[in-house]
C-alpha cells in the first residue's frame, strides 16, 4: 500500500480480509506501541502516537495502553 497514513487511518473494516499478509509484516517485531490506537508497529511514522516498547514498559504500560 502506497499510502504513508498510521494505522488507525488506514484499518478499516475489510482491509485485513484483502491485506492480511501485507499488515503481518507490518507488524512483525514491532519496536513502538501507539499510545492512542494501541497498535503497534516497526516504523514509528506508521502510529498516531508512537512510542518505543521499551520506554511504554518503563512507564508502567504494556502494549494495550493499561498500566501494569
Amino acid at each position: 500500500m502506497a499510502e504513508e497514513k498510521p494505522f488507525c487511518k488506514r484499518i478499516t473494516p475489510g482491509f485485513l480480509k484483502k491485506n492480511l499478509e501485507e499488515y503481518k509484516e507490518w507488524i512483525r517485531e514491532p519496536l513502538y506501541v501507539c499510545t492512542k490506537c494501541g497498535r503497534v508497529a516497526r516504523r514509528a511514522r506508521d502510529l498516531c502516537k508512537p512510542v518505543p516498547l521499551d520506554a511504554a514498559r518503563r512507564n508502567g504500560k504494556g502494549a494495550s495502553g493499561e498500566n501494569s
